[in-house]
């Protein structure tokens, strides 16, 4: 046997565990996004709100996020990144609205717009839109809405957003849940898309 095979298999070896190793470590403990949408009232949430005018109801409809995998999900932001709304024919058809907001992270007061860690199996809501009886409209969950959306915000229907969320070495996850939404600011029910 030639004395150089031991080194070169050894060598090889070394070379490949040191290459492969920290990628294959990452896989298996990275962590996994997630999202869920239901029926229930941790989905469509009625809140009390409290502002200059005194106290009034909202109702939210948002989706839940979870980190299933082994290891903190850091970092993590959630945007709506599609609105679409039901035709007459029963497809659903895309809007005016073509951006990437960024979604606010539910009951997290002024660090809504923060990057957030996921720790694994804690579950954590993202907001998508709001209603409340002081408006004739719904309101995204983003920090802005520019008024050019306006018309859409206004119009009753059938709405499906696409909700997209992802970290620092996270798997970007998406969702896609549908409301019903009647222009009553109450009146919201998911629908099966």
């Amino acid at each position: 046997m030639n004395p150089l095979i031991p080194s070169v298999v050894g060598f090889g070896g070394g070379f490949f565990t040191a290459l492969f190793a920290e990628p294959l470590r990452r896989w298996l403990y990275a962590p996994k996004l997630k999202l869920t949408f239901g029926a229930s009232d941790h989905f469509l949430t009625r809140t009390p709100e409290i502002s200059h005018s005194g106290q009034s109801e909202s109702l939210f409809v948002r989706v839940k996020v979870e980190n299933n995998g082994a290891t903190l999900a850091r970092s993590c932001r959630a945007y709506l990144v599609h609105i679409e709304r039901q035709g007459a024919s029963g497809k659903f058809e895309a809007t005016e609205y073509c951006e990437s907001l960024q979604l606010a992270w539910a009951s997290q007061a002024e660090q809504s717009f923060a990057a957030f860690d996921l720790p694994r199996g804690v579950p954590h809501f993202v907001d998508i839109i709001s209603t409340r009886p002081t408006s004739a409209a719904f309101a995204l969950a983003t920090k802005v809405t520019p008024l050019r959306y306006m018309q859409l915000l206004v119009t009753p229907g059938v709405y499906r957003f696409t909700v997209v969320v992802s970290g620092d070495g996270v798997k970007p996850v998406t969702i896609r849940p549908a409301v019903s939404w009647t222009g009553v600011w109450d009146q919201i029910a998911k629908v099966d898309p």
